[in-house]
């Protein structure tokens, strides 16, 4: 056995995609991540970038979060 952590059920999230499910412009995305409000997306390839499913789905359930506590 390794010492590597085991690989959770995660998939990657492309930009296209990400820009659909939180219903924004791919362009938002980029200024999300220069911002620091969004999760850096990781490399995949010379030209692909994705985002792990699992950072995009604490980074929502933070926001939630963060909701809620702003409007109590």
């Amino acid at each position: 056995m390794s010492g590597t952590p085991p690989m959770r059920n995660h998939r990657f999230i492309r930009a296209q995609e990400l820009s659909r499910m939180l219903a924004v412009h791919r362009t938002t995305l980029w200024r999300w991540v220069r911002d620091g409000h969004l999760p850096r997306p990781v490399q995949l390839g010379p030209n692909t970038v994705a985002w792990n499913s699992g950072e995009i789905e604490t980074w929502l359930a933070a926001r939630a979060v963060e909701e809620k506590g702003s409007s109590a």
